[in-house]
């Protein structure tokens, strides 16, 4: 599966400012809201695009965006606390041994 490009999505330029990514995300919330459209389609669009308005509109995401690393959207605080915990266990033990080596 390509990546999605968060540009294309919103149908403006990689150097677009705040304003202009607002403005195209406003501009698609209206065409494809589930208020006005009920179509999967429809609907799969606006996930899409608010996904990308909420990368592109913050600095940090956005510049994490364009260097190439993933950028994790999410809304559910749990889901964020539950990355968080397997990142650390995933590391632990690679700190474990750190810390071991450090001060033997």
């Amino acid at each position: 599966m390509e990546p999605i490009n968060y540009f294309d999505v919103l149908g403006i330029d990689s150097k677009a400012t705040i304003g202009e990514i607002k403005k195209a995300y406003r501009k698609l919330v209206f065409r494809y809201h589930p208020d006005y459209d009920s179509t999967k389609a429809a609907r799969k669009n606006f996930i899409q695009a608010t996904k990308a308005y909420k990368v592109l509109v913050d600095p940090v995401k956005k510049d994490e965006y364009i260097k190439g690393r993933s950028v994790t959207v999410t809304d559910d605080p749990w889901k964020i606390l539950n990355n968080f915990w397997e990142k650390i266990c995933e590391r632990g033990f690679q700190y474990f041994l750190i810390i071991l080596i450090f001060f033997k």
